[in-house]
């Protein structure tokens, strides 16, 4: 009877410690889950954060695009406005 006393103590104390690490277990699925959660918080954000800069290599470039452009109809501009000078000068030599 003793043995018999002994056993059931020890399957208590068995079941009990099953009992902690399902608790245990528990906690590691839920905490797993939470982490799950930040990292697709994270990764949402970090595409986010990549379309953003795409978006601004682009208007980088439109804007060099332009700038280019703008420099190019200014050196025109500077062109046509010799021309003219040039030809003021021109005008004033046969007048005078």
């Amino acid at each position: 009877m003793e043995y018999v006393g002994k056993a059931g103590e020890a399957l208590r104390a068995i079941a009990d410690e099953v009992d902690q690490i399902d608790n245990l277990v528990g906690e590691m699925a839920a905490s797993t889950q939470e982490q799950a959660r930040g990292l697709a918080e994270v990764n949402t954000t970090m595409n986010q954060m990549d379309q953003v800069t795409q978006r601004n290599a682009a208007m980088v470039e439109e804007t060099t695009a332009a700038s280019h452009a703008l420099a190019q109809e200014a050196t025109r501009l500077a062109q046509r406005m010799g021309e003219l000078r040039i030809g003021e000068q021109a005008d004033r030599r046969r007048a005078a």
